[in-house]
């Protein structure tokens, strides 16, 4: 072997070496593995006790993804304004069809919520009218929001909307995946 082949060879091993204890050590400090469902379960069980989101907002604006038992896909866009007592807020909803910006619904209500640190559970009644029906409806729901960054979030709302006008009254279960921002 030549002298240069010798160079290449001493320095491919050496960098091999180099590269194998870098490996091992990084192996070695990695964190231990958890699952998809572990990881969800330990972002809604841990809380970020500095977070301001929910007790430092007005309102909020959100859109979601409603699914109602039987019935199509729908998009929602919602306020909610606080009242000023304490965890009592308006809310205003638009169901939309999500072709051609067809309004399917419209409801207003009240809802009373509570808050621990960066996260918000509620509890409300909307009453409106649902225009693809061509019914007056009220939605009873539950609702869990978690905050994202300081002026972001993401939740959950659980939801059962009541139609009056058959008899017996139509009832329908609601799935909704919300994002949104306080202001």
């Amino acid at each position: 072997m030549k002298f240069n082949q010798w160079m290449f060879a001493l320095t491919a091993v050496a960098l091999l070496c180099v590269a194998g204890k870098a490996q091992a050590q990084t192996e070695t400090n990695l964190p231990p593995q958890t699952s998809f469902f572990g990881s969800v379960e330990n972002y809604f069980t841990s809380f970020d006790t500095n977070s301001t989101t929910f007790t430092s907002e007005r309102g909020e604006v959100w859109t979601g993804v409603v699914y109602q038992n039987g019935l199509n896909f729908a998009d929602d866009l919602g306020v909610d304004y606080n009242l000023g007592a304490k965890g009592i807020y308006a809310e205003g909803i638009f169901r939309n069809a999500g072709i051609a910006g067809t309004i399917v619904g419209a409801q207003a209500g009240l809802g009373y919520s509570i808050v621990h640190f960066d996260t918000k559970l509620s509890v409300g009644v909307d009453g409106g009218y649902d225009f693809n029906r061509d019914n007056p409806c009220a939605t009873f729901y539950v609702d869990a929001r978690k905050a994202l960054t300081e002026n972001t979030f993401a939740g959950l709302r659980l939801g059962w909307e009541a139609q009056f006008s058959h008899s017996p009254v139509s009832r329908t279960p609601e799935l909704s995946v919300i994002i949104g921002f306080k202001f």
